[in-house]
């Protein structure tokens, strides 16, 4: 009796020394299982390389090797580096288990996924625990599709959300006129605890905003011009919240103006002044008609001609005529372009 007692708690000895009895210290094969999970599961960016082995050992120390592969999340594959493939087929208890060793093997899980995630704050993270945390990494970084899975980590969201996702506000654009265009300007668009991305809807055309300022084309002076901005805010856990605010304003006016010359360009009649008409904000190629008047009637010039046509240039700007008068005349002479005037200074 005592030599069958003796030698059965020596076999039962080598087998916990060797793992076989699903306690104790690792066998080979669950620790080449281990291995195995450590390198090819998949972990979230903030979890290094020490932290998914120590999430593996302690998962291969709750569930050994052969019970894993009875599962289906591994198997084994002699051609393998350590005899076990793989197959990322992980069950609710099996995944939860995992992640959660993946935070708890961390120095701090709170600051750690805090970090990464971007929060201002990470108490009601650590208030949720570990346990809640691993239950939204199952579905997000596992694919875990079980309705018990995912209502987990629904669970987990909403808990989030409440603590960290708030109403976002669309930034207003403060509106410059510019030459045949509009510049806003808007203001700061960070969300707490979100990334945020802002898109300017300018016509058809939709922009992300970068710099704070956005130049709209207005085709031509004096023409209101709005923007939308849609501010996109996105959480590390899948929320998004969203806004619109509409901004408008007004490109520089149309211009028409005389330019007086430093010499006279018709000095057929004697010393004179001459004056060039010209006109900026037109749109790119728009025919220009401006019709000269002397003390609002007839312009009285040479060629009995009053109104000039031309065509803007690419950018709108161009000149009309160009107009001599004797350096004694000093009739009142404008020129019009609808309800554009330009009075010479004579």
């Amino acid at each position: 009796m005592v030599l069958v007692l003796v030698a059965g708690l020596a076999v039962s000895g080598f087998l916990y020394a060797t793992g076989r009895l699903g306690i104790g210290p690792l066998s080979a094969a669950d620790e080449d299982a281990a291995d195995t999970i450590a390198i090819e599961a998949p972990a979230p960016e903030w979890a290094d390389d020490a932290q998914r082995q120590c999430a593996a050992d302690e998962l291969l120390s709750e569930r050994r090797s052969g019970a894993l592969a009875d599962s289906g999340l591994i198997e084994e594959d002699d051609s393998a580096d350590r005899g076990w493939a793989y197959t990322g087929q992980w069950d609710d208890e099996d995944a939860t288990t995992y992640l959660t060793a993946l935070l708890d093997c961390g120095d701090d899980w709170a600051a750690q996924v805090g970090s990464a995630w971007q929060l201002d704050d990470t108490g009601c993270l650590s208030d949720l625990g570990p346990g809640a945390v691993a239950g939204f990494l199952a579905v997000d970084t596992l694919g875990l599709d079980s309705e018990s899975a995912t209502a987990t980590a629904g669970d987990t969201v909403a808990a989030l959300d409440e603590c960290y996702a708030d109403d976002v506000t669309a930034p207003t654009g403060t509106a410059r006129p510019a030459y045949r265009a509009v510049r806003f300007s808007f203001g700061s668009t960070d969300v707490p605890n979100a990334v945020a991305t802002v898109t300017v809807d300018v016509g058809d055309q939709s922009r992300t905003l970068t710099g704070g300022t956005l130049r709209a084309d207005a085709g031509e002076g004096g023409v209101e011009v709005c923007v939308t901005a849609h501010v996109d805010a996105t959480y590390a856990w899948g929320t998004t919240r969203s806004a619109e605010q509409e901004s408008c304003g007004t490109s520089k006016p149309k211009r028409l103006y005389w330019k007086k010359l430093d010499s006279c360009v018709d000095t057929s009649s004697g010393p004179c002044n001459s004056w060039e008409l010209w006109f900026e904000g037109f749109g790119s190629y728009d025919t220009v008609s401006a019709t000269l008047r002397q003390n609002g009637g007839d312009c009285a010039s040479a060629s009995g001609q009053c109104t000039f046509s031309v065509t803007a240039s690419s950018t709108g700007r161009g000149q009309i005529v160009t107009w001599s008068a004797p350096l004694s005349w000093d009739e009142l002479f404008d020129a019009v372009i609808g309800k554009l005037r330009a009075v010479l200074d004579n």
